[in-house]
């Protein structure tokens, strides 16, 4: 009876991976060949290498603090509580929930501290044709860019920290512990949660996949150096056909922007180079220390839970 069962299950996962062979898979291209991705490229370098360092330096002073933190909480909390806390936020750190929330949350960060000119200049401008329209006086004249401009990185600092939150079971065990955790280690055990999962998110995915872009980067490196050399002698040559005033102009612009791209290139890579000589050791380190420490504060919880009980 099990025979025929075993070879019917054996026929339907044989089915399903010949279909899986035949779905449709993504096709992508690099675009090291194009010089308005070339151009970028050496910025792009620099972007995830400043990224690397700073998770390596922030999981380590993370993983430093962790076995210390129960100290931080006020008499009263649960550390039945408290325990199960530490134990979700480290695994919320590493699901693709957590890290898709935290990817995207940088990634916004980011494109803020790019565009936030411009954005803050479009509201500002918004706001005063309302003032100016709505007859306020000495009101239409009073420069509201850095009042806009910090609004509306609070609100994207606000609403980013919720989503993250949100991608954390750790919170809604607090939320319904409220009462065992203690309305004074609120706080602190939130501070916690955050720290946990940031920090287990950092050692166990952050930095790993870090470690991948700069690789795919430093891979593009020789074809982008060859389409930036390309793109210059074709400015250059353009430029010296070029009759017009505007059409020099332009071209010169381009021309000097090709090569500074090009000119910031040996730098940009020398420095993801350096970040990237031993990460890997480094990873595996900083994996270490952080379950040593995350261990630690978890024993002496499971301590006071114990001398709780007696």
């Amino acid at each position: 009876m099990l025979a025929p069962r075993l070879q019917v299950w054996c026929c339907l996962l044989l089915t399903l991976a010949a279909c899986a062979d035949k779905q449709p898979k993504p096709i992508v291209v690099s675009a090291a060949g194009l010089p308005s991705y070339a151009i970028g490229y050496a910025d792009r370098l620099n972007a995830e290498t400043i990224l690397l360092i700073a998770d390596k330096r922030q999981a380590t002073e993370q993983w430093q603090k962790l076995s210390a933190r129960t100290g931080e909480l006020k008499p009263g909390a649960d550390p039945a509580a408290v325990l199960a806390v530490v134990q979700q936020a480290d695994h919320a750190g590493r699901t693709e929930a957590f890290a898709r929330a935290n990817e995207q949350g940088r990634s916004l960060h980011a494109f803020w501290e790019e565009e936030r000119g411009p954005i803050t200049a479009r509201a500002k401008s918004a706001a005063q044709k309302q003032l100016t329209e709505g007859n306020c006086g000495a009101c239409s004249q009073l420069d509201l860019s850095a009042t806009l401009g910090y609004a509306v990185g609070a609100g994207i600092d606000k609403q980013l920290e919720k989503r993250l939150r949100a991608a954390n079971e750790a919170y809604r065990t607090i939320e319904y512990n409220e009462g065992r955790i203690g309305a004074a280690n609120v706080w602190t055990v939130q501070k916690l949660a955050d720290d946990i999962a940031l920090t287990s998110y950092q050692v166990n995915i952050a930095l790993p996949r870090a470690r991948d872009r700069i690789d795919a980067l430093l891979a593009e490196q020789g074809d982008v150096d060859a389409t930036l050399v390309r793109a210059i002698e074709w400015e250059r040559s353009h430029l010296a056909a070029s009759r017009s005033a505007v059409d020099k102009r332009n071209g010169q612009e381009r021309l000097a922007l090709l090569e500074k791209s090009r000119a910031a290139m040996p730098g940009a890579v020398a420095g993801a180079q350096a970040a990237r000589k031993d990460l890997d050791p480094q990873i595996e380190t900083l994996r270490e220390r952080y379950a040593e420490n995350l261990e630690a504060l978890e024993s002496n919880l499971k301590a006071q839970q114990a001398r709780a009980a007696q």
